[in-house]
């Protein structure tokens, strides 16, 4: 299935309530940024194509942990907003483990029950064949496998205003990828 991204789309992403960033109305739907909602859209990207298998890359922008506990508003305000789009994904993967180890399974009985041989009697081999259409369409819904999972944590400075992370500056822009490409850099390298 494809999905065209269009300016209003792009627009949406930019709507942003902390700041009073209106919505975008669209279709008779009100967007916001997607961030408000999940800012891994890991079960999104399964969903588009079931069946493949996927290594993740996962960019921490919003840290997990902070060594320090903030000791001003600013820092507090900074923290709080790092905890509401933090990457959230670890239910979900727990989950998705969980149905790869139901669909083994069903495929494993499956198997020995298809067996030439099992001794199976013709009205298990037919109950069977009705449950046969049932499990190759939750497999194709649901088949696909988290193969590998890889986090980049995002490293912060020490220096926090409240507006940062609505700083579209070009100088913050360049700095931000710099010091991101510096993030994935040294992961990638103790991957190797």
């Amino acid at each position: 299935m494809l999905i065209l991204i269009d300016i209003d789309k792009i627009v949406a992403c930019a709507g942003y309530p902390f700041y009073g960033l209106r919505w975008t109305e669209k279709d008779g739907k009100y967007l916001w940024d997607g961030s408000l909602l999940t800012n891994t859209p890991m079960l999104e990207v399964l969903r588009r194509s079931p069946q493949i298998n996927k290594k993740f890359y996962i960019v921490d922008v919003f840290p997990r942990q902070q060594k320090e506990l903030p000791t001003n508003m600013i820092e507090v305000w900074h923290r709080a907003r790092d905890i509401v789009f933090m990457d959230k994904t670890d239910k979900n993967i727990e989950m998705l483990k969980v149905t790869e180890k139901y669909l083994s399974l069903i495929k494993t009985i499956y198997d020995i029950l298809h067996d030439d041989a099992a001794k199976v009697d013709q009205t298990t081999k037919n109950k069977l064949k009705e449950i046969e259409l049932e499990y190759h369409s939750l497999n194709q819904k649901h088949g696909a496998s988290i193969t590998d999972l890889v986090r980049i944590g995002r490293r912060e400075g020490s220096l926090h205003y409240l507006f940062e992370d609505a700083d579209f500056s070009t100088y913050r822009i360049k700095k931000l990828i710099a010091e991101g490409e510096k993030d994935v850099d040294h992961i990638l390298a103790k991957q190797d």
